[in-house]
């Protein structure tokens, strides 16, 4: 019995680099997006886990729309910007989320309008860990999460609407 617990221990670790291997150091989680009325824009909003070294999404495609691309939505004053990202840099061990109120996956002349509960792949493209796919569900119109109809989720921010300026930095 003695001899069997130090076999065991050596079985066990010599298959530690092959669960580690089976875990791919980025993941992605919870993907939605707001279904559309036009096949003009959409946005796509998801978690992503970084389990592996330092990295950056560098980019996205989707069979859904011609263009897929990363984007920055933000506030200043009563003014809703939204500019393009060349890439967003992700640290190790770090979990970001893509959300329509900050950074997302712009989709740009898309085949047809996103009905709610529909579903789309997406891939999403690192610097160094390569092209990592996932399946995108689409929600209402009003969506704030994925599942949520309107009014779900987070509270929107009290005060004036904002103005939107969607120049893309042009």
């Amino acid at each position: 019995m003695t001899l069997l617990r130090p076999a065991l221990l050596l079985t066990a670790l010599a298959w530690l680099p092959l669960a580690a291997a089976a875990s791919p150091p980025v993941q992605l989680r919870d993907a939605w997006s707001r279904a559309t009325m036009s096949t003009e824009t959409g946005g796509v909003y998801l978690t992503i886990v970084n389990q592996g070294a330092a990295d950056a999404l560098v980019g996205a495609d989707t069979p859904a729309a011609a263009h897929a691309r990363l984007h920055r939505m933000s506030m200043e004053g009563n003014v809703m910007t939204m500019r393009p990202l060349a890439d967003l840099p992700i640290a190790a061990g770090e979990t970001v989320r893509l959300d329509p109120a900050g950074d997302h996956i712009m989709l740009e002349d898309m085949k047809q309008p996103l009905g709610r509960g529909q579903t789309f792949p997406i891939t999403l493209h690192f610097r160094h860990a390569g092209a990592v796919s996932t399946t995108v569900r689409v929600g209402s119109a009003g969506a704030q999460g994925p599942g949520q109809g309107p009014g779900q989720g987070p509270a929107p921010a009290h005060g004036a609407a904002p103005a939107m300026d969607m120049s893309h930095g042009l």
